[in-house]
């Protein structure tokens, strides 16, 4: 009513009436922006001198409860995967670090003020602000919930320098145990140091880095072995041998500050590839103590030992790892054993059969990559640098062995992340992550003077590279009738509480007990020995494998065996 009489009496003055509560408006809405229980920004600032941080250029430390919270999958940048997150919640753990990188053009004053929805329980808490390791600690103001944003007091850092910085903000105490002490919305930089300032942005978690190992000779290799520690131990990290079955070596955890596992993967065919003829798929020949056999469907279909690893509450960031391949026209075989970081001697992990399906004779070649798992919601690392450093030897089918000399690099170049290839003292090093410069090109370094072979790898130490759980051979077999089979069996070493299977069928089943049609146990002892099967069909064409089972391991016939009953 007062509105229309003012525009009754004249224009003008309505105009100035309508800007005055436009103005009043516009300063409402800004509210959570600029103020937080009254306070305003820094004295003497404007827009110009004033940056602010979003969810998307933010990184965790440690990862672990803190979480982005995710709006799309499209709108953001590829720095998060075209993923665009608005906030930050789940922060509750006293060292969780929730950082950023920027660097500084000007010299002046810096005010860092976060803008945060706070419950009225946490009231009084109180966050550390970093600018590099200096750091000041400020109490947080209630907003009246965590979904209601407001700015807060932060602190003033004076008479800060040009260069580059990380800003970071840590829980320092809360008022409410067991609660977040409230949700993240973005951070300002405000004040002179903050005139344009660049936010430095990295791939939420870094681009794996690859390498290929050489060595002097050309002739080729049956045992690839590589020792390997990780350097930092603060952050998740896998770091395993690339062979031509897949990858074999363990993550290591931040959580426990160990290895946390031992992949030996071999895969079949890819999650969209047509299934292959059964014969085709990989399958496991043997495993090492308390292993079982087991499978794997993400990312494609294969087989992998299923079990505790040898670093369960194992304190050593070093790991040694050898690999044996035997190729063949049908099936490359391989080997993977770890030297037992309790008694240093070589222990078998796993052995499997990959089909070849070139049908040509090729050989061991080895490599290695570094990488991060997890998604941009929770593994917010892509600050931290992962370095994995190496030496190796190749034992070549003359049984001579060489020092591997040289690392190819072989990742693609990416302008989001930073990695690098170089030697450190007598090692190779493969690095990624952390602020470095990113669009690093591939490189190849070489050690001018490798270590020689340890001990570990002579006189016994070598043989236990050839060990398995059990070793026996099927013979041909004979006394074959319409009716019944004697089939002979050869056991060299049958290993501590053995227990022996005999699988047969119809059809081949490989090493995968569901596949098989019929099974029965079976008593074996050192030495040759005849097992008789009897109730066949006539003329038919029948498959067979046997399984041993002891304390060192599982062990099948290297090969599935095959007769015809007569008519």
């Amino acid at each position: 009513m007062a509105y229309t009489n003012i525009v009754r009496k004249g224009s003008s003055l309505a105009i100035v009436v309508l800007l005055f509560n436009v103005l009043i408006f516009f300063c409402q809405c800004k509210k959570d922006d600029i103020t937080a229980g009254g306070e305003e920004e820094g004295p003497g600032t404007s827009v110009a001198d004033t940056l602010t941080f979003t969810t998307n250029e933010s990184f965790f430390s440690p990862v672990g409860t803190l979480t982005a919270h995710l709006v799309d999958k499209t709108s953001g940048e590829e720095y998060n995967k075209f993923e665009y997150y608005d906030y930050i919640y789940n922060w509750n753990q006293p060292n969780d670090t929730i950082l950023f990188g920027v660097t500084l053009k000007k010299e002046g004053n810096l005010f860092i003020q976060p803008v945060m929805g706070v419950s009225d329980t946490q009231e009084g808490s109180e966050l550390y602000a970093y600018l590099n390791n200096e750091r000041k600690a400020f109490s947080l103001i209630a907003t009246g919930g965590e979904s209601n944003y407001e700015i807060q007091k932060g602190v003033e850092f004076t008479d800060v320098k040009p260069g580059f910085y990380v800003v970071k903000l840590q829980i320092k105490s809360v008022k409410s145990q067991g609660g977040n002490i409230g949700q993240l919305k973005n951070v300002h930089l405000i004040g002179s140091a903050a005139k344009d300032a660049k936010i430095e942005m990295r791939r939420y978690r870094p681009f794996a880095v690859h390498g290929k190992w050489r060595t002097a000779s050309s002739n080729p290799v049956e045992i690839s072995v590589h020792e390997l520690t990780v350097m930092n131990k603060t952050a998740n990290v896998y770091q395993p041998v690339t062979t031509p079955f897949g990858y074999t070596g363990s993550p290591w955890s931040l959580k426990t500050e160990t290895f946390s596992g031992y992949n030996f993967s071999l895969w079949s065919y890819g999650q969209n590839d047509p299934v292959p003829p059964f014969f085709q798929e990989s399958h496991l020949i043997a495993t090492g103590p308390g292993l079982t056999f087991g499978s794997y469907g993400h990312e494609g279909t294969g087989v992998k030992p299923r079990g505790d690893h040898p670093y369960v509450s194992i304190d050593t960031n070093t790991q040694v790892i050898a690999v044996r391949m035997k190729p063949g026209e049908v099936y490359d075989t391989y080997w993977s054993y770890y030297l037992d970081p309790v008694d240093s001697h070589w222990k078998l992990f796993g052995c499997g059969k990959k089909y070849n399906s070139s049908g040509t004779i090729k050989y061991l070649e080895t490599g290695a990559f570094v990488e991060v798992a997890g998604g941009a919601s929770k593994e917010r690392s892509g600050h931290e640098i992962r370095e994995t450093q190496y030496r190796g030897w190749q034992l070549d089918t003359d049984g001579n062995w060489h020092s591997v000399n040289k690392l190819i690099g072989s990742s693609a170049v990416n302008n989001l992340s930073f990695r690098d290839w170089r030697v450190v003292g007598n090692k190779f090093s493969m690095q990624m992550g952390g602020w470095g410069e990113v669009g690093t090109p591939v490189k190849t370094v070489t050690l001018s003077n490798p270590d020689p072979a340890p001990n570990y790898l002579k006189g016994a130490y070598l043989e236990e590279l050839y060990k398995m759980p059990a070793t026996f051979q099927d013979q041909a077999p004979i006394n074959i009738t319409a009716n019944s089979v004697d089939l002979q069996l050869e056991v060299t070493d049958l290993g501590s509480n053995a227990t022996a299977q005999l699988f047969w069928g119809t059809e081949e089943g490989l090493t995968k007990e569901e596949k098989w049609g019929t099974s029965k146990i079976i008593e074996v002892t050192s030495g040759n020995q005849t097992i008789t099967l009897d109730g066949l069909n006539a003329n038919t064409v029948y498959y067979y494998r046997v399984k041993i089972a002891n304390d060192q391991g599982i062990t099948w016939s290297f090969d599935t065996q095959v007769f015809r009953t007569t008519n």
